[in-house]
């Protein structure tokens, strides 16, 4: 089976009102509206028409197209340069670092903040994959690429994947470990949280590892987890479920199932791609 990533051209708007559809809701950049489908489809071929070599406003979008049956399975999109017309917001994690001279501790807490920091920068967005298709382990970065992208600073929304059967040699167990640890260098973050009630402090005292209750959680083979994200401990996420990035998780997470948002919401299941 053989596919190809192509321009997206305004017959698509069928096949991608159906994908839109599959996102459950809350897609921002995929709404399922479509004529707002629509009037992105004619800003793509404008900008793919337009001349010239400098960035701007432009709205590249692209199909992927499986070559034998012409079936749409994926669609994603290039924003030429963003906030040329209205801010472009995105958040900064940062560090603020304290010591207390009576405890003689040091405290680090991360903070996230608001900023305009990224206008003029172009940006991928818009990335959905057919449910049907996940499974089968497209969209799943390839092992070279991805430690290229990583040690040249490119990836900062790396999918962290749980299945070494779908990485590039027989050690797949040590490479999936090699790209966590290349990815923590980055922002690609995802926290698990192990404590339900974390304090720093109780009555006064300075509390100590006798005093958590450490709570699994458990990633099942092929889930996707996507950068910034936060999972609460007791979680299970199934196979093949993929998580958006910055989503806080609360809830288990179903096999195929597509979550995002603060507190993590369902936008797609691999039932609802069946049916389609």
């Amino acid at each position: 089976m053989s596919f190809r990533i192509r321009a997206a051209l305004p017959k698509d708007i069928r096949p991608l009102y159906d994908l839109a559809k599959l996102t459950g809701g809350g897609f921002t950049n995929l709404p399922a509206e479509r004529p707002t489908l629509e009037a992105k489809l004619e800003r793509s071929e404008a900008g793919f028409s337009r001349k010239g070599e400098s960035p701007a406003d432009d709205l590249y979008m692209f199909m992927l197209e499986n070559v034998e049956t012409g079936q749409i399975r994926g669609t994603c999109q290039v924003f030429g340069q963003v906030g040329n017309d209205r801010p472009f917001y995105s958040y900064l994690i940062s560090t603020l670092t304290q010591k207390s001279e009576e405890l003689g501790r040091i405290f680090r807490n991360q903070a996230l903040t608001l900023t305009t920091d990224l206008e003029g920068s172009s940006e991928v967005g818009g990335l959905f994959l057919h449910p049907q298709e996940r499974a089968g382990g497209l969209g799943m970065i390839g092992l070279a690429g991805t430690r290229a992208a990583l040690e040249n600073g490119q990836v900062y929304e790396l999918l962290l994947v749980a299945s070494p059967d779908h990485l590039e040699g027989a050690n797949g167990a040590a490479v999936a470990e090699e790209l966590v640890a290349k990815a923590r260098q980055t922002d690609a973050r995802v926290t698990f949280i192990n404590d339900r009630h974390p304090r720093a402090t109780a009555d006064g005292r300075l509390q100590t590892e006798a005093d958590w209750t450490v709570v699994p959680t458990v990633v099942k083979r092929g889930a996707s987890i996507g950068s910034g994200a936060a999972i609460l401990c007791g979680v299970t996420i199934g196979e093949h479920a993929m998580i958006g990035a910055g989503a806080v998780v609360t809830r288990d997470v179903a096999p195929g199932e597509t979550v995002a948002g603060v507190p993590a919401r369902r936008l797609a299941s691999a039932r609802q791609g069946q049916a389609t």
